[in-house]
């Protein structure tokens, strides 16, 4: 993991990149490429991303992504922006794929639950309408164990202690065009709060 000084040179950097280039050069920088994580190795971020790759039959390591503060070293989200990451935070994983998202929407679709049942129907849609889901929030029968094994795979994955002391979450995300909007909100929320525009 960083040091404190460490995640601040990190902090001067993405704020020097914020009124250098555009929304969708710094996802890129930061996200796509191999910018080493600030939670983990570079070689533990590739044994991740193969281990969810196989757990999820995805068609590549580049349909799994580590994203937030664990790579950062820092938050981007309004409420928590520049916050390091620390001993407390967690690892925030997003999937990206089609196929899977589908297959949960489905299990939503089909769970036999009422919306007026729904507990978490109002979460799940805010969700939704951004193009990625927590299947945590999805409604489901019982039958529907994909939607409980979604955690209990990432609780475990957490419990192993492979990849730090962190609680390890994943989102599912249908498309890298979602994926990057979410992300772009963010860095453009960062850049009207911090006068950068």
């Amino acid at each position: 993991m960083l040091n404190a000084s460490e995640i601040e040179s990190r902090i001067i950097d993405f704020k020097k990149d914020l009124k250098t280039n555009d929304d969708l050069h710094i996802i890129s920088k930061y996200f796509y490429n191999d910018y080493t994580p600030a939670a983990i190795s570079l070689e533990a971020y590739h044994e991740l991303r193969w281990e969810i790759k196989e757990h999820f039959e995805l068609e590549s390591i580049f349909n799994v992504f580590l994203v937030g503060s664990g790579r950062l070293g820092f938050s981007i989200k309004p409420s928590e922006q520049f916050r390091h990451f620390n001993d407390q935070s967690d690892l925030d994983i997003v999937i990206v794929s089609k196929t899977l998202f589908e297959k949960y929407w489905k299990v939503a679709r089909d769970s036999g639950i009422s919306l007026e049942e729904w507990k978490n129907k109002g979460a799940y849609e805010n969700y939704f309408f951004e193009g990625w889901m927590r299947p945590d929030k999805l409604r489901y029968g019982g039958e529907e164990l994909d939607v409980k094994k979604w955690w209990e795979y990432f609780g475990q994955l957490s419990r192993t202690r492979k990849y730090g002391p962190y609680s390890i979450n994943g989102g599912l995300y249908y498309s890298l065009d979602f994926l990057e909007h979410y992300q772009k909100d963010a860095i453009e929320r960062i850049r009207v709060s911090g006068g950068l525009l």
